[in-house]
């Protein structure tokens, strides 16, 4: 998307008058994913199916300032990660790439 210029609204700072939009059917990495160490499809999926939250931008927003919530979720989203491998021994959560899904 480009800015353009019209009667009413004139170009701002040069650097600025693009955007590039991507719509997608798939998961994306939100900005502030890294408390939740490296980023997989598989995880992200895994995060919001055993939690019921969307892991998107807006709640990393929301949690990431409150340092009592941060922990709350980050120990949940652990604790989901216990039960399910424990739930199928011998075949811990993977990601796409064949690696183990983890928690810092």
């Amino acid at each position: 998307m480009k800015v353009a210029a019209n009667s009413d609204f004139q170009l701002g700072e040069v650097n600025n008058l693009w955007r590039k939009i991507i719509f997608t059917d798939r998961l994306s990495k939100p900005a502030n994913w890294g408390f939740v160490g490296d980023y997989s499809v598989v995880k992200h999926q895994f995060m919001i199916e055993t939690t019921g939250q969307k892991w998107d931008q807006d709640f990393f927003l929301e949690i990431l300032p409150e340092y009592g919530l941060l922990q709350f979720w980050v120990g949940t989203l652990k604790t989901n990660l216990i039960n399910y491998n424990n739930a199928h021994p011998g075949n811990p959560l993977r990601d796409e790439n064949g690696d183990l899904v983890i928690f810092p």
